[in-house]
């Protein structure tokens, strides 16, 4: 004998309706569900314009980023760090600038000069992975100019000029701190802490553009050109230096991961569910007051704008998880019909007869 609660049909709408919110909310946390998918040109990430930062998480390659300055270019580099380490002395700041060799006495506004500026940062060795934050610092759209700010981690920074067939040493300065280093200074080698900025501006004096810039990503051999990374990311800069919400995240994972626990608590994914080994940097640019980027392999994709799940995308392209998501529809709307439609032919009970008169 079933209970007399189980059996009323009240009891029988209100489970009905409980059924339906609860397969609403989860259709709408399974539409938004993140799902793990190959890096297409869908989810290519956007550039980061001035006022915004892109933040390359969790790098993992010894080799990070490189730059080559075309033939004659000068490049200005400063940094700033609490504090700098200069082979084994302790400086704030740091300035290391390369100009073009002065005029041979020809009267060309650009003398002979096929020097070439080379800038390499690198994991500094038993380090934690950095956290790359790079912005445009350019007074301008046209000279190059790249922020870049370090942490949870150190890097070492080394440039050296690259002297080409001429011979003619470029002029050079270096100042550490307020001391000026006497004598010419072909290069420079420090690390910056973690917390610390680097600012690298290239210019092909004297019209301030930078026609041969190339900006190399990862390790050297088998990696040459592609840069490991947990995660990507593009914010909008705050007056104080800090973040707003990102508006686009790459999160690397192996292609058809899913992040179950989104399902109830919501959100995108975090550093936790980002892994090793599944998302790379194969590109970078700065160039029209912009840095882009080209990501290859899987990850976790969210912008600011409404998307839809990998997930979903997929049950709406296979026609067996269609079908069942199509009967699993029909079967509550015909459990809710039946619960809720008066019986054909029924009629609202007629109100009772008032008892006989007493004799």
């Amino acid at each position: 004998m079933r209970p007399a609660l189980a059996s009323s049909p009240l009891a029988r709408k209100a489970a009905v309706v409980l059924a339906l919110v609860v397969a609403a909310v989860a259709f709408d946390r399974l539409t938004r569900l993140p799902a793990a998918g190959p890096l297409d040109k869908e989810s290519r990430i956007p550039p980061a314009a001035s006022g915004q930062a892109m933040t390359l998480g969790g790098v993992s390659a010894d080799s990070l980023l490189g730059f080559r300055s075309g033939a004659g270019e000068g490049v200005l580099i400063t940094a700033k760090g609490s504090p700098l380490v200069v082979d084994g002395r302790a400086t704030p700041s740091l300035t290391w600038q390369v100009s073009r060799p002065a005029d041979d006495g020809t009267g060309s506004a650009e003398a002979p000069n096929d020097n070439k500026v080379f800038v390499q940062l690198t994991r500094v060795a038993g380090a934690d992975r950095p956290t790359l934050v790079l912005a445009w610092a350019g007074e301008n759209t046209v000279q190059p100019a790249l922020s870049i700010k370090v942490t949870h981690a150190p890097v070492r920074v080394e440039g050296h000029v690259g002297v080409g067939d001429l011979r003619r040493l470029p002029p050079t300065a270096l100042t550490l701190g307020s001391t000026v280093v006497p004598g010419p200074a072909v290069g420079a080698s420090f690390v910056l802490p973690d917390g610390g900025v680097l600012r690298v501006a290239f210019a092909g004096l004297p019209n301030n553009t930078a026609r041969g810039l190339v900006i190399d990503v990862g390790d050297s051999g088998d990696n040459a050109g592609r840069l490991s990374v947990r995660s990507v990311s593009v914010a909008d800069l705050t007056g104080d230096g800090g973040q707003d919400r990102p508006v686009f995240v790459a999160c690397a994972a192996p292609a058809g991961g899913v992040v179950w626990r989104t399902l109830w608590s919501g959100g995108r994914p975090t550093g936790r569910d980002c892994k090793d080994n599944a998302m790379w940097m194969t590109d970078l640019k700065i160039t029209q007051g912009q840095i882009a980027a080209q990501l290859t392999g899987s990850a976790y994709v969210a912008s600011d704008q409404p998307a839809v799940s990998r997930w979903w995308t997929w049950v709406q392209g296979n026609l067996v998880a269609s079908g069942l998501f199509v009967a699993l529809v029909g079967g509550l709307l015909a459990w809710a019909q039946r619960e809720f439609r008066t019986p054909k032919g029924s009629a609202p009970a007629a109100a009772a007869a008032p008892p006989p008169a007493p004799p």
